[in-house]
């Protein structure tokens, strides 16, 4: 997946990045046990592993809803 994708769905679900520079934003979770989520820019591709974790924290959402 694209960074810039990536970059453009969890500003949909989470809001804009609390923390962002070249290739990087980190993103502010509604949950207290695990605040934050970090995706970084490789070649123009965001990193498999964030994608997953992007994606599970999506999940919790729709699961859970927002606690802020």
């Amino acid at each position: 997946m694209r960074f810039d994708e990536l970059y453009e769905l969890c500003v949909s679900y989470f809001g804009p990045p609390c923390q962002s520079g070249a290739g990087f934003a980190v993103f502010s979770m509604p949950w207290p046990d695990d605040p934050l989520l970090s995706i970084q820019d490789h070649q123009g591709q965001a990193r498999p592993h964030q994608v997953r974790q992007v994606i599970a924290a999506i999940e919790r959402m729709k699961n859970t809803g927002p606690a802020h």
